[in-house]
């Protein structure tokens, strides 16, 4: 049996780093430059912060205000290479004082058991999925789309790339062997190969630049990647779509990797695989926890068509508020 998990930036967060974009934005808007578009640039930041709670969606809302390639290439340069800094920070703090006391056999058992973590009609009704499926060996593996390597320093890998494959970090259990096998960054990491940009032309406003091959190579994610010519997007694909569990975590499903949720949506509706989203919502009322289910139907409609909604959402589970990868 296969599972693959999609990991965002909550992963981190749940770590204790400070990695969200008001958090970067702080140290952005301090670091000197010479360049009067990315000066204009960080002005807009900062005037108009609740805008920017999505860089990259705002990114390609900013467009308009942007006259040339030249332009795009000053600003571009200039997020990424802050963004990585700030990044890089934020791990060494991470490794240096909180990584001695993060339970990474948690993380792996965790890792081998999502079930676990679910309410007990969605277990069972998992459960009995996983019984038509032959459970002697386990693989599993993580698409991750956070810059940083945390999941990797929780793991001790000592060799650490934007592809790490062949892991075989594995654990035997009664019903079979559990191995963990590849962690894929498929927007890169600190090191290399970032990616920071929208899903498709239609979210750069600026239609000239979203018209222009070397400025679409930079802002439309799946472009970068492609002339990047590294093919771990494609890794990730197969994965996905061979998958037959997929585990969401620490991710807001933002428009911004809308072909990620397209591409689980077809393998719900054309394979029999699962699903499970584990999001944190801190400011449900437990006393009235039917409210879940406005947020569960509000999760499926991002990337559902209404008219398929009711087909797939049975074989769709959602964990809310759980201590899924809490390692501390």
């Amino acid at each position: 049996m296969k599972t693959v998990y999609l990991i965002g930036n909550g992963f981190d967060l749940n770590l204790g780093l400070k990695s969200s974009y008001n958090d970067f934005y702080g140290f952005y808007k301090i670091q000197e430059s010479d360049s009067y578009p990315v000066k204009n640039f960080k002005d807009n930041i900062s005037n108009n912060i609740d805008k920017w709670s999505d860089l990259e969606l705002a990114l390609g809302e900013y467009t308009k205000e942007i006259n040339s390639l030249d332009e795009l290439d000053d600003i571009h340069e200039n997020i990424v290479e802050e963004l990585a800094e700030y990044l890089t920070l934020a791990q060494k703090q991470f490794t240096k004082e909180k990584i001695s006391s993060i339970n990474n056999e948690k993380f792996i058992e965790d890792l081998f058991h999502p079930e676990k973590f679910l309410l007990v009609r969605d277990a069972i009704s998992l459960r009995k999925f996983f019984g038509g499926k032959d459970r002697r060996h386990n693989f599993y593996s993580i698409v991750n789309f956070n810059y940083t390597h945390t999941a990797e320093h929780i793991l001790g890998l000592n060799n650490i790339s934007n592809r790490n494959s062949n892991l075989k970090i594995e654990k035997k259990e009664d019903v079979g062997l559990h191995r963990l096998d590849s962690i894929f960054h498929v927007h890169g990491t600190i090191d290399s190969d970032m990616v920071i940009g929208v899903d498709n032309a239609e979210q750069i406003i600026n239609k000239e630049l979203s018209n222009n091959i070397d400025a679409t190579n930079h802002l439309i994610k799946r472009d970068c990647n492609l002339v990047m010519r590294h093919g771990i997007e494609s890794d990730c694909e197969k994965l996905i779509s061979e998958a037959d569990l997929i585990c969401i975590f620490g991710s807001s499903i933002g428009e911004t990797d809308q072909l990620w949720w397209d591409l689980i949506a077809e393998q719900l509706k054309e394979r029999n695989c699962r699903l499970i989203v584990f999001e944190y919502l801190p400011s449900i009322n437990k006393r009235r926890s039917q409210l879940l289910e406005r947020r569960r139907r509000a999760l499926l409609k991002k990337f559902i068509a209404p008219e398929e909604l009711e087909a797939v959402s049975k074989h769709v589970y959602f964990s809310f508020n759980s201590e899924m990868f809490f390692l501390n």
